[in-house]
């Protein structure tokens, strides 16, 4: 019985060795076959991609040579992609391509080494219609099948995928010269060419040279990324300290920029659930700016950094409230979020904790702030803010902004005096960037009328349609700022603005007209600082904003429109002429177009019905004085001989003034001028 078990064990053991022969054997010849034939293969798959490009795409992809250094890489020289008019899209000298070994195991190829030579990307855009990339574009995807993909595959997913796609992809070591994008753009060729690329386990040294129909600019861009935590951290520089400048950015938008370097940190790429978060920091230590919507001089940030904490779900994009930032010696936490399905809504939220004032006011970026240059303060500052903008349901809209001293005080004006409307001071108008006008605005000016010498009712009405809150707010009223907004939003326009005397006052005294983001910036700092601080009385604000403000084409304050329309002092004013005074001041150039012929139009005639009707209900005219009041009003002064000249603005561009002028929450069916 036992040799019976010896005699299986041996002849299992001699069938062992016999098929470990015969596997390796065919293993070998499967090596010998692969590496005799592999050229041949290779050969075969390239002509299979080529032609298979040119049937699907209708351009050509052509490799000249292609051939095995080893087991494990190709080497491929000549590739060329051109267009079906034949233009060429992109050429590569020489690529080599190492794969990685585990990959190749899992029957994946990836790229464990790689190397290009002398090449790139060639792009030629006059619109939409005529470029050489626009045949690139798979006709078959439908609308739907786009609109489908949106709704079915979220925003994590897609974020997600792109990130692994990229670093799955990223060689261990990538070698690269003399590689270029270049893109033709309206006559105009940009070109970031990298001259060498450097990246071995993760360490990264690159250097470039961006040409631009203005400048030639040479930097680098050197750090650390790792594929496996996803996740790099790398610094621009400008060659030899220079500045770099956005290439194209001023030739297309006007948008001027320059920084001396820049860091910019990818860390903690996690999946949560449907949720996808990670940090991603950036810091630039000088960046000027210049842009003729953002200010009318060079704007320079010294200090700019940004801790961001991302979280991106299927339908939203949300910026964690921990998120930081610093600018100069300011720094403080902003939170938001994007969300779009079911509906679209976005929320903001930014927080700056107490800080010195002179640091908030030192950290203002130069070229921005003109009239604060120079402040010395004390005290403590403190900034809120919060919106909540929901599409469905507008009304809902949420809008806070708060920016609030601790025993905060001014101890030098710095370059412009806030006080200055307690005195004269000479104003000037600029129109287009001439001056046009300049006159004194204060008692020295014969033209000059004290508050009380103004009709009541005058300065009712204005009260009435432009701030009627004037004398009991501090400069701003939110809620006036977003009913506007909620309006806008609604009517996809502007159809309403939301600044109040204050705001017009300081934006004629001490800013241009020239319309900046740093002017409206700068002019809720001025109207917070004279407001808060009290620096000119509510008095003597309205008194300097009747003197000052334009009429009509070149009258300028109360006196001169007075007797332009009228031929009348101030004081002698009636309730009509009040109102129509009062009506004019949003658009006082265009005053012919309320008239047809002599006799006001009926929508503007509706509209002073409408602010008498204000004005009797706050009970600042007594009903009895309106028994008989129309809305019309005629002309007296010089300004009758010019309703015949007609103006350039077509007249349905007015037509919708009176409704604008006025919040919506006043719009009541009510007419109080019977006293009824």
């Amino acid at each position: 019985m036992r040799d019976m078990s010896e005699l299986k064990k041996l002849i299992h053991q001699k069938w062992v060795r016999r098929a470990g022969w015969i596997a390796g054997l065919l293993l070998l010849g499967l090596i010998l076959t692969y590496f005799t034939f592999r050229n041949t293969l290779l050969q075969t798959a390239i002509h299979k991609i080529e032609t298979r490009f040119h049937s699907h795409w209708g351009g050509e992809l052509s490799i000249q040579d292609a051939h095995f250094n080893s087991w494990r890489s190709v080497n491929l020289q000549g590739i060329a992609v051109t267009t079906p008019e034949q233009d060429t899209l992109f050429t590569l000298s020489d690529l080599r391509v190492q794969l990685r070994i585990w990959p190749l195991f899992l029957g994946r190829a990836l790229p464990a080494s790689v190397s290009l030579h002398h090449g790139g990307i060639q792009i030629a855009y006059c619109d939409s219609l005529e470029n050489n990339f626009r045949w690139l574009q798979r006709s078959e995807v439908s609308k739907a099948d786009t609109t489908s993909f949106q709704t079915t595959t979220g925003l994590n997913k897609r974020f997600s995928d792109l990130v692994e796609l990229a670093f799955q992809w990223l060689p261990d070591r990538l070698e690269m010269q003399d590689v270029s994008l270049r893109l033709d753009y309206v006559g105009n060729t940009y070109a970031f060419i990298a001259d060498t690329v450097q990246l071995d386990k993760g360490s990264l040294h690159t250097a470039f040279t961006v040409l631009s129909p203005l400048l030639t600019q040479r930097g680098s861009l050197d750090g650390m990324v790792n594929r496996s935590q996803k996740s790099f951290d790398i610094v621009l520089s400008g060659l030899d300290g220079h500045y770099l400048s956005l290439p194209g950015f001023y030739e297309m938008g006007g948008l001027w920029t320059a920084l001396k370097d820049a860091r910019l940190r990818l860390s903690d790429l996690q999946t949560h659930g449907d949720q996808l978060t990670f940090q991603l920091f950036g810091q630039t230590d000088q960046l000027y700016l210049a842009h003729a919507r953002l200010a009318d001089s060079l704007v320079t940030l010294p200090l700019l950094a940004m801790q961001v904490a991302w979280k991106i779900g299927s339908q939203e994009i949300a910026l964690d409230t921990l998120s930081s930032f610093t600018v100069d010696k300011v720094s403080g936490h902003f939170g938001g979020i994007l969300q779009l399905h079911p509906y679209r809504k976005l929320a903001l939220q930014v927080r700056i904790p107490p800080l010195p004032s002179q640091d908030f006011f030192t950290s203002l970026p130069p070229g921005m702030f003109g009239n604060l240059e120079g402040i010395q303060t004390s005290g403590t500052l403190d900034y809120t803010f919060d919106l909540m903008v929901r599409e469905d349901s507008l009304d809902l809209t949420v809008l806070h902004s708060q920016l609030v001293g601790q025993d905060f005080k001014i101890l030098e004006y710095g370059k412009t005096d806030l006080r200055k409307m307690n005195g004269t001071f000479l104003h000037q108008v600029y129109e287009e960037g001439r001056l046009t006008e300049q006159f004194l605005v204060g008692p020295q000016n014969p033209d000059w009328v004290p508050l009380e010498a103004v009709a009541p009712p005058l300065k009712d009405a204005i009260l009435t349609c432009e701030d009627p809150s004037f004398f009991s707010h501090r400069g701003f009223l939110l809620d006036a700022i977003r009913e506007s907004m909620i309006q806008n939003l609604k009517e996809k326009r502007f159809a309403r603005g939301g600044s109040t005397i204050s705001m017009q006052l300081v934006k004629n005294v001490f800013l241009s007209r020239k319309k900046f983001l740093a002017r409206k910036l700068e002019e809720i700092l001025l109207v917070w600082l004279i407001e808060g601080q009290r620096l000119t009385s509510k008095e003597r604000m309205f008194e300097t904003y009747l003197n000052l403000i334009e009429w009509g084409p070149g009258i300028y304050g109360i006196r001169q429109a007075a007797q332009f329309y009228f031929a009348k002092a101030p004081a002698d004013l009636e309730l009509s002429e009040c109102l129509f005074l009062a009506s004019i001041v949003p658009k006082p150039k265009k005053y012919r177009w309320y008239f047809e012929g002599t006799q006001l139009r009926p929508q503007w005639s509706e509209f002073n019905r409408f602010i008498a009707n204000r004005m009797v209900s706050r009970g600042l005219i007594p009903p009895v004085d309106s028994l008989s009041f129309t809305g019309d009003v005629l002309l007296k002064g010089p300004a009758l001989a010019t309703l015949s000249v007609r103006d350039t603005i077509d007249v349905d561009s007015l037509e919708f003034l009176p409704l604008d002028l006025i919040p919506d929450k006043w719009m009541a069916p009510v007419d109080t001028l019977s006293g009824d």
